[in-house]
């Protein structure tokens, strides 16, 4: 029996309506997961206090360097992976950081770049995610 996959945010409107809940793909399942782990900080899901990303415990540390802003990301999302992800196998996560627009002052655009294989079908995934930080802000 395969299991389902179900879509993010849930429209309770269709199960109201009887047209049940919305089912997704292994790698659209990997993908929304991925990014619900990126964007959560540590504490942030009440079920599991360690579910999400300790670098944003780091978001607004000023004294850090480019070097040190992705250096940290890259292993605080490698090791959420590790723990949470365990569908996408020989994971690489690549942080780029991008000068931001003239209109976002004190903000750190990241671009973010994960790829892997897909444990169950050996496909290939890649995902790539932008978003400001400092404070945190999804592009």
């Amino acid at each position: 029996m395969q299991t389902k996959l179900y879509k993010i945010p849930v429209s309770f409107s269709d199960i109201l309506n009887n047209k049940g809940i919305s089912t997704i793909n292994i790698r659209n399942s990997i993908e929304q997961n991925i990014q619900l782990l990126i964007t959560t900080v540590n504490g942030e899901c009440k079920f599991d206090k360690l579910y999400g990303c300790k670098w944003w415990e780091n978001d607004f540390n000023l004294k850090q360097t480019i070097l040190e802003i992705k250096e940290q990301l890259e292993e605080s999302v490698r090791h959420s992976l590790e723990i949470y992800e365990k569908r996408l196998n020989n994971a690489v996560i690549t942080a780029t950081i991008l000068q931001p627009e003239v209109n976002q002052p004190g903000k750190i655009k990241v671009e973010l770049n994960i790829s892997g294989i897909i444990t169950s079908n050996n496909q290939f995934l890649k995902c790539r995610y932008v978003f400001l930080i400092s404070p945190f802000c999804q592009y």
